[in-house]
């Protein structure tokens, strides 16, 4: 702030300035300033963080689920990288799980399919006796029947 400074004649002879509003006003801009830095740089943080979470959601999405996410913190981007994480880590013990189960039905399936291979042998093996048997029988029958 200044004020006009005059003689006595009233001319003008300078001006006054008062350095305590000028300093007031110097650190209210310099706070404003600091808020708009740090809001600047909290919104740079939470896009930062968004895109990261696309980023893995994206690969998610695709198939890729090996991508880690690193996002953390107490904002809510950093709660749903938690979430997300924990979601992911659940889903791929899950599939694990799936294509460990998968993989031991597919050996029952061969261990059966095997088995009902032999049984099937074994079946024409006693078909084929018993054939034998009930020729035989057939030939002892006549041979009783008509000596």
């Amino acid at each position: 702030f200044s004020c006009p400074i005059d003689d006595q004649s009233g001319d003008r002879i300078g001006r006054m300035f008062t350095f305590e509003l000028v300093t007031d006003r110097l650190r209210a801009e310099k706070a404003a300033q600091e808020a708009r830095d740090a809001e600047q740089a909290r919104a740079a943080e939470l896009r930062d963080k968004v895109d990261q979470l696309l980023e893995v959601v994206g690969a998610a999405a695709q198939g890729d689920l090996t991508q880690s996410i690193t996002v953390t913190g107490d904002d809510a981007a950093g709660r749903m990288g938690d979430g997300l994480r924990a979601f992911l880590s659940q889903l791929r013990t899950s599939i694990s799980t799936i294509g460990d189960r998968a993989q031991r039905l597919g050996q029952s399936a061969g261990q059966l399919s095997t088995l009902g291979r032999e049984m099937g042998g074994h079946a024409e093996d006693t078909n084929s006796q018993a054939t034998v048997v009930a020729t035989a029988a057939d030939t002892a029958f006549d041979h009783i029947s008509n000596p």
